[in-house]
């Protein structure tokens, strides 16, 4: 009897120990694991938390250089999705202020530099405030469209006939305005981008 009891001792006591390491095989291999997948998430985050920084600085870097087209992804709807939408609408901004207060002639017929007496290169591109200055006609036909946006194409329709000599003999303009539109997917909605501005010969009206 005592025989018996103590090899079901012995034999409870292996498998106990059998148990007690292989118990010690799994912990270790968990604890291995953990490890593992700690490592990974430590080194991921510093990147993922860089890597919008990265973005954003170098957006600022181009927009200190009056570049305001070089937009930050919108990769996510976290916080940094909402920061980068907000930089977006910002450069936005910014880039309407520059072109409103910097509008520049994109397009002049032959016939515009012919009233205007200037050569196309001496038009497009330029800042028109700044060839108004030297230039009576385009600054004339500037005036009505220096008010604000909702009184434009009242004071364009109120404007007077443009008197231009032409060959000796006098000419009688009026002027037309038709504004352009465009979306804006920063915004999300049409805007204003600028505007066409024409001159329709009356003078065979004006003298009836």
């Amino acid at each position: 009897m005592v025989a018996l009891n103590t090899a079901a001792l012995t034999r409870k006591n292996e498998q106990a120990n059998h148990n007690a390491a292989k118990a010690g095989q799994y912990l270790a291999l968990f604890a291995a694991v953990s490890l593992l997948l700690g490592l990974m998430f430590v080194l991921s985050v510093p990147e993922a938390a860089v890597s919008p920084l990265r973005n954003l600085t170098n957006s600022l870097e181009h927009a200190t250089e009056q570049n305001f087209t070089a937009t930050i992804p919108i990769e996510s709807s976290d916080e940094y999705g909402r920061v980068a939408k907000a930089f977006n609408q910002m450069l936005v901004q910014l880039q309407q202020y520059r072109a409103s207060t910097m509008a520049e002639l994109l397009l002049a017929n032959p016939v515009a530099c012919t009233l205007l007496s200037r050569p196309a290169e001496a038009l497009l591109g330029q800042p028109a405030a700044e060839v108004a200055k030297d230039n009576d006609l385009l600054r004339e036909i500037l005036r009505p469209l220096d008010v604000e946006a909702a009184r434009r194409e009242q004071a364009v329709a109120d404007a007077p006939l443009l008197r231009i000599a032409q060959r000796g003999e006098e000419a009688f303009y009026r002027l037309a305005m038709q504004e352009l539109v465009s979306f804006n997917e920063a915004l999300n909605k049409m805007e204003f981008v600028g505007q066409i501005i024409t001159l329709r010969n009356v003078s065979d009206y004006k003298k009836l």
